[in-house]
């Protein structure tokens, strides 16, 4: 049932939940929605490994719960560290969108079967969008390094992260449809 990569993919994730909380404990009051995002998805992915060695069917709707958690925390964490209130503004305002969009594509579109591609691919262009924001406006002394700044790593992460996510779900697959004909 466990094999190397559950051992390592919930080590870091426990890793990390724990350097978000001594973040936290430290005075970085941000890092609260990283580390609920870290239980979140803990807790998801922990619920989706029980259901896949027990066989349960149907259950695919807490992943649009845990995207609509995901977004709107990421967007939390940017809020706290966004200085420029028009991009602030319009985050909020992404927040409600993307809550509606999400509930829409469940109910109407995908009827909560099968993975949220389309909101986890929304999510990911708009968060590529916000973080990529955060990531040129980050105002450090010209005497110490970008490189010590917790935003500068979360903003690279996200970039990272999504940028291969929309390659994999977008850009591969159209390739070899293409490479197919």
């Amino acid at each position: 049932m466990f094999n190397l990569f559950f051992i390592f993919y919930f080590g870091i994730l426990a890793i990390t939940s724990v350097l978000a909380f001594l973040s936290y404990k430290k005075g970085d009051r941000k890092s609260i929605f990283l580390l609920i995002l870290l239980i979140a998805t803990i807790v998801t992915e922990l619920s989706s490994l029980i259901i896949t060695v027990y066989q349960i069917d149907g259950y695919t709707f807490r992943y649009y719960i845990f995207n609509l958690i995901e977004y709107t925390l990421l967007c939390m964490y940017y809020l706290k560290s966004c200085t420029n209130k028009k991009c602030r503004i319009g985050v909020r305002i992404s927040i409600v969108l993307f809550l509606f969009f999400v509930l829409y594509t469940a109910i109407f579109i995908t009827h909560f079967k099968g993975l949220p591609a389309l909101n986890i691919d929304i999510e990911g262009f708009l968060l590529f969008m916000i973080y990529t924001q955060l990531l040129f406006s980050i105002d450090i002394p010209v005497e110490i390094s970008i490189y010590l700044h917790p935003d500068f790593w979360i903003s690279v992460g996200i970039l990272i992260f999504y940028g291969g996510i929309f390659v994999f779900s977008w850009a591969i697959p159209s390739a070899v449809k293409s490479i197919r004909r």
